[in-house]
């Protein structure tokens, strides 16, 4: 996406590091890594603000601002409270979100060709409704 700007969350219940291949013209204001073990991020232009939310990371240019938190299932009973907390640190809904449990090296792509979260089912957006 271009011209829009972005907050990228990166979120792993493992240690992971990020390899991020930004398209010319695409406005990232800020990264957002969280996870409960070592979050890192490659490619990133350093201009461009990192938050970090968990106990490691190593990054000169990185602000630490809390704790860690991830969700890779949307039916995940932690779901609802991530969901909440990254609305609340990004200022805003998300506009596409994609969720995976992968192991491994392989390549995990996010592009517009994602649906957009609005177009998702009532049910992967129940998080949304006010905890009971």
């Amino acid at each position: 996406m271009t011209g829009v700007p972005l907050v990228l969350a990166l979120m792993g219940g493992e240690p992971v590091e990020w390899t991020v291949n930004i398209e010319p013209g695409a406005r990232v204001e800020k990264v957002i890594l969280a996870g409960s073990y070592a979050q890192e991020v490659a490619g990133i232009d350093r201009t461009i603000p990192i938050e970090i939310h968990g106990p490691h990371f190593s990054c000169e240019s990185c602000t630490r601002i809390g704790q860690g938190f991830a969700v890779y299932d949307e039916n995940s009973q932690q779901c609802p409270v991530v969901m909440r907390r990254l609305k609340q640190i990004a200022g805003r809904s998300p506009s596409t979100i994609q969720f995976a449990r992968q192991a491994g090296t392989g390549a995990f792509y996010v592009s517009t060709t994602l649906v957009h979260y609005t177009q998702l089912p009532e049910t992967f957006r129940r998080w949304e409704a006010p905890p009971q």
